[in-house]
């Protein structure tokens, strides 16, 4: 991850956080077996980087 995407993740909001884990998820029902890694990295990055507000 570089430095503007952890800027951006750190920068978002809890309700932000909660849009992005939940839009997500949904892709993640759609997605063929060997895309849906990628998108369990992008959940966990972004849970990560979940703000206490």
């Amino acid at each position: 991850m570089n430095e503007l995407d952890q800027d951006f993740l750190l920068n978002c909001s809890s309700k932000d956080h909660s849009i992005l884990t939940e839009a997500l998820n949904e892709l993640l029902k759609l997605c063929e077996e060997e895309q849906r890694g990628r998108i369990e990295t992008l959940i966990e990055l972004v849970d990560e980087y979940n703000p206490t507000d």
